[in-house]
């Protein structure tokens, strides 16, 4: 009954004269167990835009026969992320005037073979652009014959640009007439230093000035404008 505890439940079968002739131990809980597994694989760890990326599934139900015939759905997201590295502490890579592309969920559906295998395949498109890096998710979801989910994730990197550059700040607090050295460094994806990057460095000094305006009922009041100037140039 829908009221019975949980716990571990033993089933005794007797004959007439009250002999046991057999049991069998079950438990009684509030979720239902998975009644199939199921692997995914990605064909590649990266990818740059413009390829294409596919990941492999199989689903076999507890018992080890085939999972043939399971309708199943894909959901490809993505997510921008800076980009990071432990092996060079200090450089900042976050800050970018990179505008980040907005990119939708892409959802796939199918039913896997006789076999119990699927797959799914997306083209990245060729003008993404971000920041740092974008984080793609495929989420697997195969339907078992009652219609309850099994869900699994393959991960992937996506890569816009073939380095990243980082700046590296002597502190925060500076006082005058001191000289300041400002570390750069290009590294790719592996996180290795490249060499013979060109790359032009600004110096910009912002200042806020106050200026008196007017509203649009003709009144007077003061505010802050920010105000950029290049001190040098240097490549």
């Amino acid at each position: 009954p829908t009221f019975a505890q949980t716990g571990n439940y033993t089933a005794e079968v007797y004959t007439g004269s009250k002999l046991l002739i057999g049991s069998y131990g079950f438990r009684v809980e509030e979720f239902v167990p998975d009644k199939i597994r199921m692997t995914v694989k990605s064909e590649k760890e990266i990818a740059k835009p413009g390829e294409k990326f596919k990941v492999n599934f199989e689903a076999e139900f507890l018992y080890g026969a085939k999972a043939g015939g399971l309708d199943f759905n894909v959901e490809y997201s993505f997510n921008h992320a800076a980009f990071s590295t432990t092996k060079y502490p200090g450089y900042n890579f976050g800050n970018s005037s990179v505008k980040n592309t907005n990119m939708n969920s892409v959802f796939i559906e199918g039913k896997l073979n006789e076999l119990g295998k699927g797959e799914a395949e997306y083209s990245l498109p060729p003008n993404i652009e971000s920041g740092g890096v974008i984080n793609a998710t495929a989420t697997v979801n195969v339907f078992d014959l009652t219609g309850r989910t099994l869900t699994r994730w393959a991960n992937l990197k996506v890569f816009t640009k073939n380095y990243f550059i980082g700046i590296k700040s002597p502190g925060y607090y500076n006082g005058v007439n001191e000289n300041l050295n400002f570390n750069l460094i290009a590294l790719n994806q592996n996180e290795n230093p490249l060499k013979n990057i060109g790359a032009v460095a600004k110096l910009m000094r912002y200042e806020w000035q106050t200026v008196l305006k007017k509203d649009n009922s003709n009144r007077f009041y003061y505010a802050s404008e920010q105000k950029e100037m290049q001190e040098w140039e240097r490549k």
